[in-house]
């Protein structure tokens, strides 16, 4: 017996979140969602953590050791949007989950493929529900 995964609808309504870095076309036709892993939300935090490991590598180095592993460990997953999103006047009767849920759980019982972000626009009062694409974690 197969089990459909539910989709994956992540409303974000705080825009200006440090767990979030964003980017829209001009004309809404493609958008990016970059969303932070815990701890990693601040430039501070990110940069500690990147000088802790370049420290660590030297160390290893200095030893003879070869190191493969990144100066960073990747910092959150980023979502791209590469199509217009739908235009919709209300949330009424959509099952999502908020940027601190996705971000604490991940979803994994959720399909990926069939993954929305939905954020407030703030010039209609509408909202602008984008279908994106998971893209490798950086």
């Amino acid at each position: 017996m197969l089990f459909a995964q539910k989709d994956r609808v992540i409303y974000i309504d705080n825009l200006s979140s440090e767990a979030l870095k964003y980017s829209f076309a001009s004309n809404y036709t493609s958008a990016s969602f970059y969303i932070y892993y815990i701890g990693y939300e601040t430039k501070k935090k990110r940069d500690s953590i990147e000088q802790f490991q370049m420290k660590k590598r030297e160390k290893l180095a200095s030893l003879g050791t070869i190191v493969f592993f990144p100066a960073i460990p990747p910092t959150g997953t980023n979502f791209l949007a590469t199509h217009p999103p739908e235009i919709l006047s209300s949330l009424e009767g959509i099952v999502t989950i908020t940027l601190k849920d996705y971000r604490e759980h991940k979803f994994k019982n959720t399909n990926p493929r069939n993954t929305y972000i939905i954020v407030p626009h703030k010039e209609t009062g509408k909202y602008l529900k984008w279908r994106v694409m998971e893209e490798a974690s950086k």
